[in-house]
């Protein structure tokens, strides 16, 4: 050791006697060492923990996480994954118990006793503080939801300040780990054209840097389809396809988002071709241009789809489908490459 380390020991002796060291491990040890596996809310998609879910206004946050919790709450399915029971406190702060009543009314979803909702709540400290109290009293609880960040942020609190959302969420986390319980945050996104799906999520990076699982949903707005894509520190990084119900106003899971929208594509593509009426069919540059896909990746396609038998060639560049139509015309014909567009419309969209 240095002198001048000896020397910078020395002059800080009474605090460095005063501050506890903490326990330090070797890499063989680590190795050595036996740990319990990840526990999940919901299996491959939600550990336990601090879980942000963000998504656009209007577009099925708060109908997710109320599937969520009535899941949970009866010990049933959640995306087609099971859920043991949990008792669950719902602190839903844009929604009046009036229109709980008639989100259950519209899902049919269970409302049973195993799950709790509030509808004010305080903010910053105040907020976990009151969920403490609320945890003595009920302390079979161990999932709650927020809805949302922002009505239950610090006073003052600035959305894009890394260090106030920081610290807040690692808060809430910390929060977690005393008291043995989950935490969903319902966020927003932003109007943004990252194409990093993480940096879509309203506020700054000390949002997603202070919570353990990420969650965010995108949907264009109108169709029914949606990718959930996942990322956290005990959560492996997934995309998945959902669809929304619209007249049960729940999410179903339909797979890996790449191959669920590879399988859409060749839907897409197969209808284009079994409503061609002509002889010839078409030529891969219409195919393309009516999916508003590239030449390269329908031309590949294509030939994939040839392998299986699905389309054939009728002379250079020209692909139809074995059961396309041949004659007379009927409604569901396309003469045309004009005719695409309103095809497409219908297409894939159900």
């Amino acid at each position: 050791m240095t002198s001048e380390a000896s020397t910078y020991l020395e002059m800080h002796r009474d605090r460095i006697d005063r501050l506890p060291l903490p326990a330090v491990l070797s890499a063989p040890e680590i190795m050595a060492a036996t740990f319990p596996p990840p526990a999940w809310v919901v299996p491959g998609l939600i550990p336990e923990g601090l879980s942000i879910r963000a998504g656009a206004p209007k577009q099925g946050k708060t109908f997710f996480a109320f599937q969520l919790a009535s899941a949970l709450s009866r010990g049933g399915t959640f995306l087609g994954k099971r859920v043991d029971r949990t008792e669950t406190l719902a602190v839903f702060l844009e929604d009046s118990a009036a229109r709980i009543q008639r989100r259950f009314h519209k899902t049919g979803l269970h409302a049973g006793e195993a799950l709790s909702f509030a509808h004010t709540w305080g903010t910053g400290e105040d907020a976990l503080l009151m969920l403490a109290q609320y945890l003595s009293i009920r302390p079979e609880t161990k999932f709650i939801i927020v809805d949302t960040l922002g009505c239950v942020k610090p006073k003052g609190a600035e959305f894009n300040s890394y260090d106030d959302m920081y610290s807040f969420l690692k808060s809430i986390g910390d929060f977690c780990r005393t008291f043995g319980v989950s935490v969903l945050v319902i966020a927003h996104l932003k109007k943004s054209e990252e194409t990093d799906w993480l940096m879509r999520i309203g506020g700054s990076a000390g949002i997603t840097g202070g919570t353990d699982t990420n969650l965010v949903l995108e949907r264009t707005r109108g169709e029914a389809d949606a990718v959930l894509h996942v990322n956290g520190r005990e959560v492996e990084e997934s995309d998945f396809a959902l669809r929304f119900n619209r007249e049960t106003c729940t999410w179903e899971l339909l797979g890996d988002a790449g191959e669920y929208a590879q399988t859409k594509e060749r839907r897409e593509l197969l209808d284009i071709l079994k409503a061609c009426r002509s002889p010839e069919g078409l030529r891969t540059k219409e195919i393309a241009s009516a999916l508003g896909k590239s030449d390269s990746s329908v031309s590949y396609l294509l030939r994939k789809l040839a392998d299986e038998n699905l389309v054939e060639t009728t002379k250079y560049g020209h692909w139809k489908s074995p059961q396309s139509t041949q004659s007379p015309q009927s409604d569901g014909d396309i003469a045309d490459i004009g005719d695409f567009a309103g095809t497409l419309e219908g297409v894939g969209h159900a």
